[in-house]
């Protein structure tokens, strides 16, 4: 099998990486998830290529709006 992760950057193959599922806890919270945003903001500012920079802050739009969600359901639930 071919290692992908020599062809480029951005190419990894998805059995090599470990992601920790956040608690339950976490996915509630809207904190949790402007931080996840605003990480993103910071990794597309050190960002050189124009069509990284652009997906990190995608990235980042989609956190800001699991954290309004989160709100929401918070809303809700008090």
């Amino acid at each position: 099998m071919k290692d992908w992760r020599c062809v480029g950057p951005l190419t990894i193959e998805w059995q090599d990486v470990d992601i920790a599922q956040p608690s339950p806890k976490r996915l509630k919270d809207p904190k949790h998830w402007r931080d996840r945003a605003e990480e993103a903001r910071i990794k597309a500012e050190l960002m050189s290529d124009e069509q990284a920079v652009q997906t990190m802050l995608h990235v980042a739009e989609q956190y800001e709006r699991l954290a309004e969600r989160a709100e929401l359901r918070s809303y809700h639930l008090n």
